[in-house]
């Protein structure tokens, strides 16, 4: 009891659910706590799992607390997510997010959950519908205008992803709720970045870096330095990218989040490669992925795998190649993540053509042009049909 008065008065999303429902037994209450505790500092799947599990018997033990199932429904798409890519984690979801609608209809929460649910199948008309009535449901709401500012991202809507953006961070001033201020500069900086204006990105990041350091928020802070990193990357000042990847590591050092740790590695190994040592970068992706190995993170293994394929065809080494990025088109699942797929299917594509297998390269790329066809990536699209056609 005492527990969630506290969180009654620290979360205004906590204040928006326990008015509806609040757990009608202790068994309930105990397991949630612990449920949601463990999700969040979860190290390993198998960690993340456990949370999954006590969360799941607070749901059994109080069908109607909608909190409780909301929690459970987020942690079945965070481990879709930033864990293991396999489809039954959204069936689940969306079992709980049917089950809160038929229980609340007409709320925020449940207006986004099922939103969010229907956004990681790809269904994204839909999807924005969900999102627009949870913010008619609840003004003050800064998750359901942050789902539509990532729709609208990659629908290449900027301007409706900047205007989401810009009402969360008014929001967030008024709220005093400095973490998702931080969260939500990251986001714009990432939009100026790809409209091109870097400047602006780079005097949002500052924002959000000071922000980050005032109230000591090592995560964020390590998480602003991370995507410093890529802007500069991608503005040609790749040293400083360097830099800003080895004070994100420094940080995750001392915070000890090794899953992370492993997205940053990968990205530090892009910046070696982007200077030409090839050497050094495989040596930080195979850090990366042994990590992600290690832990249970199919999402940065996929990636890392595709990478270390990608080095190890410009070293000549083709058989590793193909080796790495067939692991990592067979981490990939079809779906949320087909662009994902189509990049390292495209890759895998173009070794096989170095070494004059075009039957298999052939393959390749037809399997490539088969999942970016829905995604709307015309560009990917346009440079699959080029490759094909020279094969022809």
């Amino acid at each position: 009891s005492i527990l969630f008065s506290v969180m009654l008065r620290v979360s205004g999303e906590m204040e928006a659910f326990l008015s509806i429902s609040k757990p009608k037994s202790t068994v309930a209450s105990s397991f949630f706590l612990k449920g949601r505790s463990q999700v969040r500092k979860a190290v390993t799947l198998q960690e993340f799992k456990m949370g999954i599990t006590l969360l799941e018997r607070a749901t059994k033990a109080d069908k109607g607390f909608i909190l409780g199932r909301y929690t459970l429904a987020s942690a079945y798409l965070d481990i879709f997510d930033k864990w293991n890519m396999d489809n039954i984690w959204l069936e689940k979801a969306q079992i709980e997010a049917d089950a809160i609608f038929e229980l609340d209809p007409e709320s925020s929460e449940a207006n986004c959950l099922m939103g969010d649910v229907i956004y990681h199948q790809n269904q994204l008309d839909e999807a924005e519908i969900f999102f627009l009535q949870a913010i008619d449901s609840r003004q003050e709401s800064i998750t359901p205008r942050r789902k539509l500012y990532e729709l609208y991202m990659r629908q290449g809507k900027f301007e409706e992803a900047q205007m989401m953006i810009e009402e969360g961070i008014e929001i967030s001033k008024y709220s005093e709720d400095k973490f998702n201020r931080i969260q939500l500069l990251i986001n714009f900086a990432v939009l100026k970045a790809k409209q091109g204006l870097f400047l602006i990105a780079l005097e949002k990041f500052d924002e959000a870096l000071n922000l980050a350091k005032d109230n000591r928020y090592l995560s964020l802070e390590a998480a602003v330095r991370n995507s410093m990193g890529s802007l500069f990357r991608r503005i040609g000042k790749v040293k400083l990218g360097i830099n800003n990847y080895e004070k994100s590591l420094e940080i995750l050092h001392k915070v000890r989040n090794v899953k992370f740790k492993s997205e940053v590695l990968n990205n530090l190994g892009s910046g070696y490669e982007d200077l030409g040592n090839l050497s050094k970068a495989l040596e930080l992706f195979k850090e990366s992925s042994d990590i992600a190995e290690t832990i249970g993170v199919d999402l940065m293994l996929a990636t890392t795998k595709g990478n270390m394929g990608r080095v190890f065809n410009n070293l000549g080494d083709n058989d590793k190649a193909i080796e790495c990025l067939t692991q990592s088109v067979e981490t990939w699942q079809e779906g949320f993540y087909a662009v994902k797929e189509a990049t390292t299917l495209n890759n895998l594509a173009a070794v096989f053509c170095d070494i004059g297998d075009h039957d298999r390269a052939l393959d390749a790329y037809e399997k490539t042009r088969e999942l970016v066809l829905d995604t709307g990536n015309y560009p990917m699209l346009a440079n699959v049909l080029l490759n094909i056609g020279e094969i022809h």
